[in-house]
């Protein structure tokens, strides 16, 4: 929590991207949890889109089922 709003994520977020398209990818995927507004307004920020939903995908270890939002962002290019 400390390191928030440092820029941490950003740059690495922007690292691993350019690693990406370095090594040839054209679409980059992740999975965030839905109540992450931070991570989500990062990842949009940066260009990646909400795909879909994971519903009751996880299983927490007490039991309980938790969803994940998929996203992605094309790598220079988009579709073709």
């Amino acid at each position: 929590p400390e390191a928030r709003g440092r820029g941490g994520g950003r740059a690495l977020l922007e690292a691993m991207l350019e690693h990406a398209r370095s090594r040839g990818a054209h679409k980059v995927e992740l999975e965030v949890w839905p109540d992450n507004a931070r991570a989500i307004a990062l990842y949009a920020s940066a260009g990646f889109e909400v795909e879909g939903l994971r519903r009751h995908h996880y299983r927490r270890r007490d039991g309980s089922l938790r969803s994940a939002l998929l996203m992605a962002s094309l790598l220079g290019g988009g579709e073709r």
